[in-house]
């Protein structure tokens, strides 16, 4: 019986193997162009050193990488956002970087409309060439933290509309322009924060904060 029952295992085994090499796994990536990348050529940089450092290096046919690039926020803005340091990281950047276009956080409302361009571009150069072959794929373009105004200003002049809105849970669902915006444009939402969201925001949302402390 066990020599029969680990036959029939090994079997299963050789035929799921079979089908595992004849269907690709598909894995999805979210990556994000970090503020200091804003601009045309260093957004253009950004995508190709995550592309590359995405890409496979021993030729696995096995698994798709399907990736979905985001501008993670319109600006650098240390005024108001107290982590940010705009100029202390624009220090820090290799040479190349700078060399590739100016500091965005000088050119504020203009960086992330060229950054835009910059994955409008890569997207319809991918999808027109399939350059990367079968291993890297990016199947989406969208951005990260824009405000409502800025959305409608990014959807306006865009070529390609955002297929993917990311933003703060706590900003997104009591902002309902925003909200409409984005459904009008039939663009997929992914919100973030949504369990610190609840632990700071008791009063507003008191089930849930409830059933995260039953569920801790």
């Amino acid at each position: 019986i066990k020599n029969d029952l680990a036959y029939h295992k090994s079997k299963s085994a050789i035929r799921s193997r079979k089908e595992e090499k004849q269907k690709p796994q598909v894995v999805h990536i979210v990556t994000k162009v970090w503020y200091t990348h804003l601009g045309y050529e260093r957004t253009k940089i950004s995508v190709t050193e995550s592309i590359r450092d995405l890409t496979p290096t021993d030729k696995n046919r096995n698994v798709q990488f399907h990736v979905h690039i985001l501008l993670h926020w319109p600006k650098c803005d240390d005024e108001h956002i107290s982590w940010m340091d705009c100029e202390g990281e624009e220090s820090a950047l290799p040479t190349h970087v700078k060399n590739a276009g100016p500091p965005p956080h000088l050119q504020k409302d203009q960086a992330w409309k060229d950054s835009w361009r910059a994955l409008e571009d890569i997207y319809n150069e991918f999808q027109t060439t399939k350059k990367t072959g079968n291993q890297v794929k990016i199947v989406s373009i969208g951005v990260s933290n824009f405000n409502g105004d800025e959305m409608k200003e990014l959807i306006d002049s865009s070529r390609t509309v955002p297929h993917l809105y990311q933003g703060n849970l706590w900003s997104v669902i009591f902002d309902p322009v925003l909200m409409n915006l984005l459904n009008e444009n039939k663009i997929l939402v992914q919100a973030y924060n949504a369990v610190n969201g609840i632990i700071s925001h008791e009063q507003l949302a008191p089930k849930a904060y409830q059933r995260l402390l039953e569920i801790t």
